[in-house]
């Protein structure tokens, strides 16, 4: 998610109140929010994430996660989106069903 956000250099407010709400939905402490904003402060790899989703449901629940996650306010936001899905080997029927889920289609 915190990947998503910095897909085009800035992470605006609407984006990180999703972020502290899904926070606080799965109940995530002080300590926890504190580390994300620590990562909020580095630029993370998508590459490094995409290397993590070992398993095709894992993808899928990054891809979600970053769709929820991200504004697409511009076509650094789509770009990045489009790429991770594509890196991801989600399948483009898949990937609209998702954003068209989590309200970014």
């Amino acid at each position: 998610m915190i990947a998503a956000t910095q897909a085009d250099g800035v992470i605006d407010e609407d984006e990180q109140r999703r972020l502290v709400g899904q926070l606080e939905k799965v109940g995530a402490t002080q300590e926890d929010r504190q580390a994300v904003a620590d990562q909020l402060r580095r630029r993370i790899d998508p590459r490094s994430l995409v290397a993590a989703a070992k398993t095709p449901e894992a993808g899928l629940e990054l891809y979600a996660a970053s769709a929820m996650a991200i504004t697409i306010d511009g076509p650094a936001e789509r770009q990045y989106l489009d790429g991770l899905a594509a890196s991801l080997g989600i399948d483009p029927g898949l990937k609209a069903h998702v954003e068209q889920v989590v309200g970014r289609a």
